[in-house]
């Protein structure tokens, strides 16, 4: 056995002998982890997500993809299209 779970133990005959529980006296000594320990995942390494735009028409189905008007007008002016 341990010494955590003897200090339960006898927590646990304290609690039947005098039915009475005293606040704070189940807690443990180690650190308890909680939702609030855990990073924003903007902040580590991972990164903030990165959000792509839609180039081509999605109701076009068959054949090859139409390019949305905004990006059609652009190519056409740089000339890369």
């Amino acid at each position: 056995m341990t010494a955590i779970n003897k200090a339960i133990e006898k927590k646990i005959k304290q609690i039947k002998k005098t039915g009475v529980v005293k606040k704070g006296s189940m807690s443990n000594t180690d650190e308890m982890v909680t939702t609030a320990n855990i990073p924003n995942p903007a902040d580590t390494a991972m990164g903030p997500k990165y959000k792509t735009s839609r180039v081509y028409d999605r109701r076009k189905k068959k054949g090859t993809p139409k390019l949305l008007k905004r990006f059609a007008d652009y190519y056409n002016d740089k000339g890369i299209g």
